[in-house]
């Protein structure tokens, strides 16, 4: 029992300096010069269009890095707190890891490290070619450490992506603008690890985020930037899984969205749950959709219908 008390008693004890370390540390984060600094110029760039934005977030990150004291002050609270907790958002997809700096209306800033391991590892799993990604959103981007980097540009519209020119090298402190909206890059080639800040602008997005396969310049992928268009589209799949004819105001406001795959999603999904009072609406959709891309699905989707109606005529019997 004596053991058990003493073990209960320094787990308190514990749970109370882990608290006390982690409003310490969400303090400091909360309240650092670095990110203040970020959070002002953000607010400055609020009214700009997205071209003047860029231009005046390169300007800032030319000057220095902007989040070396910030980068300090989390390294010595790291040594000094044995129940250290990082105050933050974090980072790790196939490349990446790394932390949110700032998440502001304007922009979303993130510090992150590209792995020389996982870069080589993914190309090598993709016999060297790989994949090109579009974010949909102008970023800039300061290299503190390049780490050797060659960088291939590419130029994606529609279904197509193809490279523009040859590869780049990368240098330390080098600053650039991606429009992610109809440029890509992959890194070809690196010597160690690079360590990047990115400044991901949230206005001008495109609504989605595209995937061409490098080899053949194909679209291969599509993903949403609209996390509210995302929402419904889930839940136009659980009205029609759950069977909800009494649902149809939902299908019809989201076919009237002016997000345009939002459209189509609860089109498709409204012929899955009720056809015969979906298919008036697709008619119209081929015919008077603002999106090219719609009207042509829709189109298709018609011309199945009709094959499949046609398949299904009872066949005349010769009467000689």
């Amino acid at each position: 029992m004596r053991n058990r008390s003493e073990l209960l008693a320094r787990l308190a004890k514990d749970r109370v300096a882990l608290t006390a370390a982690r409003h310490r540390a969400a303090m400091m984060w909360r309240d650092h010069p670095a990110r203040e600094a970020l959070r002002h110029l953000l607010d400055e760039c609020a009214v700009a269009d997205v071209e003047v934005m860029a231009g005046t977030i390169v300007t800032h990150l030319a000057k220095g890095d902007p989040v070396a004291g910030l980068m300090a002050d989390l390294g010595a609270m790291l040594e000094q707190e044995p129940f250290f907790d990082p105050p933050c958002a974090t980072i790790d997809d196939e490349v990446h890891r790394g932390i949110v700096i700032l998440d502001h209306p304007v922009a979303i800033v993130t510090l992150s490290v590209a792995s020389a391991d996982r870069i080589a590892a993914r190309k090598a799993l993709g016999h060297g070619a790989g994949s090109v990604g579009t974010s949909g959103a102008v970023s800039v981007i300061r290299f503190h450490r390049a780490g050797g980097a060659r960088l291939r540009f590419w130029h994606c519209e529609g279904a197509t992506c193809s490279a523009s020119g040859a590869p780049q090298a990368c240098r330390d402190d080098d600053v650039l603008i991606v429009d992610g909206r109809s440029r890509g890059f992959v890194i070809e080639s690196c010597e160690s690890d690079i360590v990047m800040l990115r400044v991901t602008l949230k206005r001008g997005q495109a609504a989605m985020r595209r995937e061409y396969d490098a080899a053949s310049g194909a679209l291969v992928g599509v993903a949403s930037n609209d996390e509210a268009a995302s929402r419904s589209q889930m839940l136009l799949t659980l009205l029609r899984i759950a069977g909800r004819q009494d649902a149809a105001d939902c299908f019809h406001d989201a076919i009237a969205s002016e997000t345009h795959f939002l459209r189509w999603h609860a089109m498709r999904e409204y012929l899955a749950l009720a056809p015969a009072a979906a298919l008036p609406l697709l008619r119209r959709m081929a015919t008077h959709d603002p999106h090219d891309e719609v009207r042509l699905a829709a189109h298709a989707t018609l011309e199945t219908f009709a094959a499949r109606n046609s398949d299904n005529q009872p066949k005349s019997r010769c009467r000689a």
